[in-house]
């Protein structure tokens, strides 16, 4: 054989060999994938995942009557970075009537998924709580709130929404404003109502009508966590958010923010959560 025909011979072996070496590259280099489930070890442990949510919570306390309140409110509301908005005193017309959905607008001007539980009549319009998401809200329901004879009624407005990785269920509610003994019963169906809930990670936001250093806080202090007691800025807020108790759960960073030109409060926390 001469050598050029054993060169040729030699350098089509070696492509030949470099082929299933080329093929392994092409399948195993592929960019980085989201994972959407636990890893699992080479021992069978599950990873844990984490995540963040922003949760924003304020009581707008009827102010939200046209298109230019809703401008106002929605722009400040994606000022504040908030993943998970909560609402309570927010209108929509009652069944089969007209007039200016604040719910529907603030959902359009936010770019959010919204979810609004009816707590009581108000002046022509259905009165409650909504619940904004940039991601969609699902499994979502209302809960009556116990009240006496004569009382305003009172609702929990409960949803799931997915952020990221995990899901997290998230109620809004608003209590009595006057009684701290209506308070009191209330906060005992909010404890009763989460056995409910326990699939998911549950939050709790709301108008309490209470400091940190009040009983609500402490009847609710039984499964859950509150965001204001970790700041001194914020403890004084009657606007409180709750997360169940569990190591895998931390309010990273707790803060007022005010809508000054609408004498509007709100309570903004960062969570960073393992599962």
């Amino acid at each position: 054989m001469s050598r050029s025909v054993m060169k040729k011979f030699f350098i089509d072996a070696v492509r030949i060999s470099m082929i299933p070496m080329l093929l392994f590259g092409l399948f195993s280099c592929g960019g980085p994938k989201e994972t959407t489930q636990p890893s699992v070890s080479a021992l069978g442990e599950k990873k844990s995942l984490r995540t963040a949510a922003k949760i924003l919570s304020v009581n707008l306390a009827h102010s939200v009557k046209d298109r230019a309140d809703a401008k106002r409110v929605a722009a400040w509301i994606k000022s504040t970075g908030a993943e998970v908005v909560t609402v309570q005193q927010i209108e929509v017309p009652g069944e089969g009537k007209q007039g200016f959905n604040a719910v529907r607008e603030l959902a359009t001007l936010t770019e959010m998924y919204q979810f609004f539980g009816k707590a009581r009549y108000l002046e022509g319009f259905d009165s409650g709580n909504a619940i904004f998401s940039i991601y969609p809200v699902r499994q979502s329901t209302v809960v009556q709130l116990p009240v006496s004879k004569g009382k305003v009624r009172r609702s929990l407005t409960y949803g799931v929404v997915d952020i990221g990785l995990l899901s997290i269920g998230i109620g809004t509610t608003e209590l009595d404003d006057q009684s701290a003994a209506e308070r009191a019963v209330q906060v005992q169906e909010l404890l009763k109502s989460s056995a409910s809930f326990s699939d998911f990670h549950y939050f709790i936001t709301g108008a309490m009508y209470e400091s940190a250093g009040g009983a609500v806080a402490s009847g609710l202090g039984l499964k859950f966590e509150l965001a204001n007691a970790t700041s001194n800025g914020a403890a004084a807020l009657t606007q409180h958010i709750y997360a169940p108790k569990n190591l895998k759960i931390t309010a990273t960073d707790v803060k007022s923010v005010q809508l000054k030109e609408k004498k509007l409060d709100g309570l903004l926390v960062s969570y960073q959560i393992m599962e």
